[in-house]
């Protein structure tokens, strides 16, 4: 059974390196690199356009609001 077992592992190996023909990278080449938004374009004061009248002030208070939100919301998870 066990040489039965390898030599169906070495062929599966071997088709999807001849099929596929996979390349090495790390996790956060396949994963992140890739990506155009990590966050699914969800933050806020990243994805929101620069307002030059705005006060910087004011930019700084809502990325806190932002943030204790989130924070109350984790906290109601658990």
């Amino acid at each position: 059974m066990s040489m039965e077992k390898s030599i169906a592992e070495k062929s599966i190996f071997s088709w999807i390196e001849e099929k596929l023909a996979p390349i090495y990278c790390t996790s956060e080449e396949f994963i992140y690199n890739e990506m155009e938004s990590q966050s699914g374009y969800s933050l806020p004061i990243i994805y929101k356009p620069f307002d030059v009248t705005k006060n910087p002030i004011g930019m700084i208070e809502d990325v806190c609001m932002i943030f204790f939100i989130q924070l109350r919301e984790k906290e109601k998870n658990y």
